[in-house]
C-alpha cells in the first residue's frame, strides 16, 4: 500500500509541475497598446484645411466651387508689401479664390509652428503703422482709406483690418481686408465688390466675416 501511495503522489506532483509553466506563461501574456501623438507641425495642414471656407462654401453666392485654389500659397494683401518675422516660420497654407465680374473674394489661411496668430497680427500692425500708400511693380497704386476700418468680430485672439482704394481697368475699386487670429492660425479675407459703390466692398466683407470666424474657431 505504501508503494502504491508513493506512485500516486509522484504522479500528482509531476502533473502539477507540468501544468505550472503553462499557467504561468498564460498569465504573463498582456495586451500592448501603442499611442502615436502627432507633432504640432504634422497637425498644421489639417488646421489650415478646417479654417478655410470650404470649396462649396459660397454656393449661396453663386459660386459652386472656387475659381482657383492653391496650397502653400503665402500671398496676403498687406500694406506696403511688408513681410514680418512670423511669416518665415509659416508651415502650412491654403488660398481659395472666388472671382467673377461682380465679386473678387480671396480667402487665405496660414498656420505657424513657432508663433501664434496673434503674434503675427501684432507684428503686422507694428510694421504697417505708418504705411499710407504703396505701389506694385506694375505701377498700380494703393492708398489706405483713412477712417474706414472693418469691425472686429467676437471670438478671436486678435484682429486687424483696413481698406485701400486703387484704380483697375474697370475703374476705381476699393479692396477691404481682414486678418483674423485664433491660436496658431491666421485667416485673411479680401473682398472687392465690383460694379458697385466703393462702400460695398466693406459691406460685403462684414457680411462674410461670420462664416470665416466659424470655420476658424470651431
Amino acid at each position: 500500500m505504501a508503494l502504491i501511495a508513493a506512485v500516486v503522489l509522484t504522479a500528482c506532483t509531476n502533473e502539477t509541475q507540468a501544468a505550472g509553466p503553462t499557467s504561468s506563461s498564460s498569465s504573463s501574456t498582456t495586451a500592448t497598446t501603442t499611442t502615436t501623438t502627432k507633432s504640432v507641425a504634422e497637425m498644421l495642414p489639417r488646421h489650415v484645411e478646417e479654417a478655410a471656407i470650404p470649396r462649396h462654401g459660397l454656393i449661396d453666392r453663386g459660386f459652386p466651387e472656387p475659381t482657383e485654389q492653391e496650397y502653400r500659397s503665402w500671398w496676403m494683401l498687406k500694406p506696403c508689401l511688408v513681410v514680418v518675422p512670423a511669416e518665415e516660420a509659416r508651415t502650412a497654407s491654403l488660398q481659395r479664390k472666388w472671382i467673377d465680374d461682380r465679386l473678387d473674394l480671396r480667402h487665405s489661411v496660414m498656420a505657424f509652428e513657432k508663433y501664434t496668430g496673434a503674434e503675427f497680427i501684432d507684428q503686422l500692425k507694428a510694421a504697417t503703422a505708418d504705411c499710407t500708400t504703396w505701389e506694385y511693380d506694375n505701377g498700380q497704386r494703393y492708398d489706405v482709406v483713412p477712417g474706414v476700418t472693418p469691425r472686429q468680430p467676437a471670438g478671436l485672439d486678435a484682429f486687424h483690418g483696413f481698406c485701400v482704394d486703387t484704380v483697375e481697368e474697370t475703374g476705381p475699386a476699393r479692396r477691404c481686408v481682414a486678418f483674423l487670429a485664433h491660436r496658431n492660425v491666421v485667416s485673411s479675407l479680401y473682398v472687392i465688390q465690383r460694379t458697385a459703390p466703393l462702400e460695398a466692398s466693406l459691406e460685403k466683407l462684414h457680411e462674410l466675416l461670420p462664416r470665416v470666424v466659424e470655420h476658424l474657431t470651431t
